[in-house]
Formats: structure tokens, sequence, C-alpha cells
């Protein structure tokens, strides 16, 4: 077994003077990873990953997930959605903007949440606003 490894560095200059945080998390237990870049056309929703089933081509086994990364690299905005059996999940995830998630429980309710209503992402999908955009997702799971 591997261990996950990301940093996130904040940094802005505001009036001269330069702030910022560096965040380090170390994820045991990582033995399977995936990425893939493609383009993405509007038009329809294009499936990114599937959580629904087993292990396959763009499938994973939704208890395994320990790091998911989904990034827009095009200059527009892209429509990101996550399903459950039961609820969609629509977010912008704009210019260069990434979204992340270490696992794969959902909800779109703000009723009873704290009593773990929660359902498990079955699909994640995305859509351009643009005509075309370059996506990447990368993925860790045990």
């Amino acid at each position: 077994m591997a261990t996950l490894n990301y940093n996130i560095r904040e940094r802005v200059k505001i009036e001269g003077k330069e702030r910022g945080t560096d965040f380090e998390v170390n994820i045991p237990s990582a033995s399977f990873h995936d990425e893939r870049t493609f383009n993405i056309s509007s038009g329809s929703f294009t499936d990114v990953v599937d959580f629904s089933g087993g292990e396959g081509a763009g499938q994973f086994v939704s208890s395994s997930l320990l790091y998911f990364r989904f990034t827009n690299h095009s200059t527009g905005s892209v429509i990101l959605q996550l399903s459950s059996s039961n609820e969609t999940y629509n977010m912008i995830v704009g210019a260069s903007g990434s979204f992340m998630f270490d696992n794969t429980f959902l909800t779109g309710s703000f009723q009873n949440v704290a009593t773990g209503s929660f359902d498990n992402i079955v699909k994640v999908k995305a859509q351009p606003v643009d005509l075309v955009s370059t996506v990447e997702y990368f993925l860790v799971s045990k």
C-alpha cells in the first residue's frame, strides 16, 4: 500500500504584503489511482466517473474512494454534476478551477443533515458552458 500526499499552497499579495497558508495531507492505504484529461462538448453532460458498481474503465467502488479532484483547464466555466440515486447536485467550476472530495457521501438537502441523510454519489458528469472544454480528474482509492 502507498500513501497519497497532496499539498495546497495559497498565496495572495495585497498592498505589498504576501499572505497565505500551506496545507499538507497524507492519506495512507492508497492502492489504486486513475487520472484522465479529455475534452467535453456542449449540448449534453459527459460521464466523468461512475461509482455505481464494480471497478472497470471509468468505474470505481464508492466505499474505496480516498481522494477525487476535478479540474477545468479551460478559459470558460464547466457545470459539474454529482448525482446519487435520489438527488442531483450541480455546481459551476470556473476557468482553471478545481473541486475536490474525499468520500462519496452527498445530499442536496438542508433538512435533517445531522441525522445522516446522505446517499452515495453514483455518477460525476460535466458539461461546458462554452462549446468545448478540457477537463481532468485525478482519483485515488483503497
